[in-house]
This record gives C-alpha cells, sequence and structure tokens, in this order.
C-alpha cells in the first residue's frame, strides 16, 4: 500500500514562501519542493466573490460581509 503526506499551507503568499525557499531560508521547505513538487490552488480574484466562513449564512450580499471581520457596525 502506498502511503501519502499532505502538507497543506492555508493563508499563505507563495510568492514570498518561493521567494525565502530560494535564499535558503526555508531550507527543509525548499528541500520537500523540491523533492515532490509543489500544487497552489487559488480562490475567487475579488473579495466580493469569497464567501464568509459562517455556518448556515447565505450568499455574501445576503450578509453585507464579504471578508472576516467584516461587520454591521
Amino acid at each position: 500500500m502506498k502511503r501519502i503526506v499532505l502538507l497543506v499551507l492555508n493563508e499563505n503568499n507563495f510568492n514570498f514562501i518561493l521567494a525565502y525557499a530560494s535564499r535558503g531560508l526555508l531550507k527543509n521547505l525548499a528541500g520537500l519542493i523540491e523533492r515532490f513538487g509543489m500544487t497552489e490552488i487559488t480562490s475567487e480574484p475579488r473579495c466580493e466573490e469569497l464567501e464568509p466562513r459562517i455556518s448556515g449564512a447565505g450568499v455574501p450580499a445576503e450578509l453585507g460581509a464579504f471578508r472576516l471581520g467584516d461587520t454591521a457596525a
């Protein structure tokens, strides 16, 4: 049976990660990327298209919240 390890780095700027790795500041992470590769996934390009992380909530326009931390206050 083949084993798989999935390393997920949420909400990180991969431009910075790759820049630091190329300078030798993230040696272990750079080694993993070099040996196993990297897949970068993206989300919607506009904040208005991101749905807030609120269970059971409707679409962002109904909530008036487009980013975490938005409030009606």
